[in-house]
């Protein structure tokens, strides 16, 4: 896929098929996030790759744990955000929000990439971040779908626990990124953007 057809159609996917996304695959999406922008070129990430069921669901379970509390704690500005949709739907839009339900996809993707960032190594999450968006890119450059999220790990005590599932409880790392990654069973529509110019400083 072009560069920038990729980037103008990537969208975040939140329904998967059940089909296994096949490791060559896996590799080369990780080997694109690797050649991302890095400070020094220290290259400071780690890619776990979690295919195990259950620690798919035990970190399923945390996120959605994590996002029920963040989004429970801020209903207030939920209903401010979605007070043009009708009140019915925005109260069911509202409840998937704050039962953690929005991040089921969790369950669902036959493939979990959990990034990390070593942080004795200067610039780790700014480098980690750039590594994702190349995976996200790849993966949607051969027809996976994928979808970004730290949900989990809003509270460190949740992100701790999800470094110990996948055996990598040490201080010096920290989590950037949980992508669910397979085979999209959906077709959302893109998202608007803020116009150009209302993002753009000339000087």
């Amino acid at each position: 896929m072009e560069l920038f057809k990729a980037i103008n159609t990537r969208k975040s996917i939140r329904k998967f098929k059940k089909k296994p996304v096949e490791k060559q695959k896996i590799k080369k999406i990780i080997s694109a996030a690797t050649k991302a922008p890095n400070s020094e070129n220290r290259q400071p990430w780690k890619f776990v790759v979690v295919k195990n069921k259950e620690k798919r669901k035990k970190i399923a379970e945390i996120s959605i744990i994590g996002g029920a509390e963040r989004y429970t704690a801020i209903k207030d500005d939920l209903n401010k955000k979605f007070r043009k949709i009708p009140k019915k739907k925005r109260k069911e839009l509202i409840e998937r929000f704050t039962s953690g339900k929005l991040f089921h996809f969790l369950y669902q993707s036959p493939v979990q990439i959990v990034v990390l960032a070593d942080n004795n190594i200067i610039y780790a999450v700014h480098s980690c971040s750039a590594a994702i968006e190349n995976l996200s890119l790849a993966a949607h450059g051969i027809g996976l779908g994928s979808c970004w999220t730290m949900i989990g790990c809003i509270n460190p005590e949740n992100e701790k626990k999800i470094r110990k599932i996948i055996d990598y409880p040490g201080k010096n790392w920290e989590i950037t990124g949980i992508m669910a990654v397979g085979y999209p069973d959906q077709d959302p529509k893109l998202r608007k953007r803020k116009p150009i110019e209302e993002v753009i400083d000339w000087q």
